[in-house]
């Protein structure tokens, strides 16, 4: 019965230990943020705010931009520089 009881509590003590260092752990993204300010620069759409969540795996694109086709290229130009990301792209299209 004790030795029963050693091997339980052996067990018990191993699961714990080698589960901590998992309970802490999380995934974290690559930082892409500088890379996105770049490709969105060198395509004359340096007026966008690129923030990130690097735990969320979260891009998040603000600012007005001039035209709905320049919405969209900023959003496919950070998809591409940042992969793995969502984007959330909250820009504005400026009216005329």
């Amino acid at each position: 019965m004790r030795k029963n009881l050693y091997f339980v509590s052996l067990f018990i003590a191993m699961f714990l230990v080698s589960s901590v260092p998992v309970a802490g752990c999380r995934a974290s993204h690559p930082d892409d943020q500088a890379a996105v300010y770049q490709v969105l620069d060198q395509n004359k759409l340096a007026s966008v705010e690129v923030s990130q969540d690097r735990g969320a795996g979260v891009i998040t694109l603000r600012g007005v931009v001039a035209t709905a086709a320049s919405k969209a290229q900023a959003e496919q130009l950070t998809r591409e520089a940042a992969p793995g990301y969502t984007v959330k792209n909250q820009l504005q299209v400026q009216s005329s």
